[in-house]
């Protein structure tokens, strides 16, 4: 959604042992390598890897290595963050959570566009942690990077695989009403969450309802007075004890003062 900060959680974990304990060591952080996709060419990418090994990674690095690319990504919008810039924030409560906020300005988001991040590991003064990837002690050091491996190739047995994080921005189009439903399709299985949007032009009640389609409730998620503005809901396909819904489709009821509104969410496991 452009003209909206956007906001990521991610854990930065670097031991786990036998009795379950996990955390960070020697004050590591993260620094956040960012572009738009638009900007990357194809010679930043890893095609020299891609052509002789036959793989597809789309990883694209800010440091040259002769293994994956023929040249670095230099352009003027790639940017390394360091962890104590707005991108990052300690998440309320925990010691591993971070919070991973792309403020609008900062990163000039704008509607359309895909944005492509990974990281790399920093030492407890903020220094790039270099590593002697090759064996080789006549080659160059390069960055300790962290990237993406996709749940489903590590299920599939393929940890060879690496991947980029990115995510697309696009307007949101609000519907009528005064009401407006985000991710309408969400996996019961993952805790995916659907977004409720109300706009209350005047404070008064407002009901949020999740209602099967012969009328059972089942989750309550508003009900009581509210104030005059913008309010949002959330639903990650649960029923009021904390189970999961059955897959297939549900209706989302809101109504209040001068609101009487009637939202679709198709609920999917896989």
């Amino acid at each position: 959604r452009s003209g909206r900060d956007l906001v990521f959680q991610l854990e930065f974990i670097n031991f786990y042992d036998e009795n379950g304990t996990y955390g960070t060591v020697n004050g590591e952080s993260l620094a956040l390598v960012y572009d738009e996709k638009s900007n990357i060419r194809p010679e930043w990418k890893s095609n020299k890897y891609n052509l002789f090994t036959g793989s597809e990674w789309r990883l694209w690095l800010d440091n040259h290595l002769d293994a994956l690319s023929t040249n670095f990504n230099a352009s003027p919008l790639s940017a390394s963050l360091p962890a104590s810039s707005p991108a990052f924030e300690n998440a309320e409560g925990s010691e591993v959570l971070k919070n991973m906020r792309w403020q609008k300005d900062i990163f000039n988001l704008t509607a359309g566009k895909e944005y492509q991040f990974f990281f790399k590991i920093l030492d407890s003064s903020g220094n790039v942690i270099k590593i002697n990837h090759d064996g080789d002690k006549t080659t160059q050091r390069i960055p300790l990077y962290a990237f993406r491996m996709p749940k489903e190739r590590i299920a599939a047995g393929d940890f060879s695989f690496i991947d980029l994080w990115s995510f697309r921005t696009k307007d949101l189009t609000r519907q009528r009403g005064g009401v407006t439903i985000l991710n309408n399709v969400i996996n019961a299985s993952t805790g995916e969450k659907t977004a409720i949007e109300v706009n209350m032009k005047s404070a008064g009640n407002l009901n949020v309802f999740v209602m099967t389609l012969d009328g059972n409730i089942v989750k309550r998620l508003s009900k009581g007075s509210v104030k005059a503005g913008t309010h949002y809901f959330y639903w990650d396909g649960k029923n009021n004890a904390g189970n999961p819904v059955a897959r297939g489709l549900y209706f989302v009821r809101v109504s209040g003062k001068d609101i009487d509104e009637t939202r679709k969410v198709m609920v999917i496991k896989k």
